[in-house]
């Protein structure tokens, strides 16, 4: 497990390697989760699908974060099966781009 206490920490430790499943706030010192994402969408797409953000904005805009090809979004305060749930599709995705069978989307 990698942890990064800010985005500049957290975009440089994405530059260095991927994951199977990154957990990334909005809210960070230094640069934030949408600044993290931009970076993301610009050098490894491929790993956007694999991001679960967690926040506390407006309904309204964390919808507008699950229409950008990320895993999904949680809602604070964080829900442990919540958390679980998203993390089992980020590993069933991972798996199937390795080439095993295609993942549940429920």
């Amino acid at each position: 497990m990698t942890c990064a206490g800010d985005g500049a920490t957290a975009i440089a430790a994405l530059a260095n390697a991927d994951f199977d499943a990154i957990i990334l706030d909005l809210i960070m010192p230094d640069v934030d989760g949408f600044t993290v994402l931009e970076r993301l969408r610009a050098t490894k797409p491929h790993l956007l699908h694999r991001v679960i953000v967690t926040t506390g904005i407006p309904e309204k805009y964390a919808v507008d974060l699950e229409s950008t090809g990320i895993c999904g979004v949680i809602r604070k305060p964080i829900a442990v099966r919540d958390l679980e749930g998203h993390l089992a599709r980020c590993a069933s995705l991972s798996v199937f781009e390795a080439g095993g069978e295609s993942p549940s989307m429920s």
